[in-house]
């Protein structure tokens, strides 16, 4: 409502206040607003791959090679991104995945995801529909602002019953740290994701030290 766009929406950007609970969405330094300095370098705007929006990927497919094209993020971008959120907190896992990078962002743009509460049965039908309505593959079909999202969670509260206060895994607390049920990590919650959420290129492999004793390697400097 203010005309700001986050362009980073990830769960490490929302923190929770411990002191009474509310969520705070933090780090707008790649956001972007009328007047805002202009951060693109390339093709699209800065953000962690993870949570671009199908839209993002088809612009970037089609004018790949097209001198000066620049994508324009908008709402629907974040909203998709809150989506991504979302579904990761109901089911501890990626709304899509792939092997490699491609794979991913082939992923993004057909495939559908696994409703939450299929992939997690103790996820809330309504709640689950709110998630997959941000997930929508194109913005016109897809819960167009942050207001919305909101009426849409206040509706689904509404007809919330005993289900909805169910934790969505098992805890992990002292009592559990050392003896594991088969239900005290719930699939160590969903097996964790596949790829770490990361913003550009991926950091280099670490090298190992070499083991006592070994003769060091020569080694030249790269040429630039």
């Amino acid at each position: 409502a203010a005309g700001v766009l986050h362009r980073d929406v990830k769960e490490a950007n929302i923190m929770v206040r411990a002191a009474d609970g509310p969520a705070k969405l933090v780090d707008f330094g790649i956001g972007d607003y009328t007047g805002a300095r202009d951060l693109t370098a390339d093709i699209l705007p800065p953000g962690t791959p993870e949570y671009r929006a199908p839209e993002a990927w088809r612009y970037f497919r089609q004018h790949a090679r097209v001198l000066g094209a620049r994508y324009e993020a908008g709402a629907a971008d974040d909203l998709w991104a809150l989506g991504v959120v979302c579904y990761w907190l109901l089911t501890g896992r990626s709304e899509v995945d792939g092997e490699d990078d491609a794979d991913f962002i082939e992923a993004v743009l057909t495939q559908a995801p696994v409703p939450p509460h299929e992939a997690n049965e103790r996820v809330p039908r309504a709640l689950s529909d709110v998630c997959l309505r941000l997930l929508e593959k194109t913005p016109e079909a897809r819960t167009p602002s942050a207001l919305a999202v909101v009426a849409a969670l206040e509706e689904a509260l509404r007809s919330a019953d005993a289900a909805w206060d169910v934790p969505l895994c098992d805890a992990f607390s002292e009592d559990t740290a050392t003896t594991e049920s088969e239900l005290d990590s719930f699939e160590k919650w969903r097996n964790r994701p596949r790829h770490r959420p990361r913003r550009g290129m991926r950091a280099p492999p670490e090298i190992p030290p070499p083991p006592a004793g070994a003769t060091p390697l020569k080694t030249t400097k790269p040429r630039h």
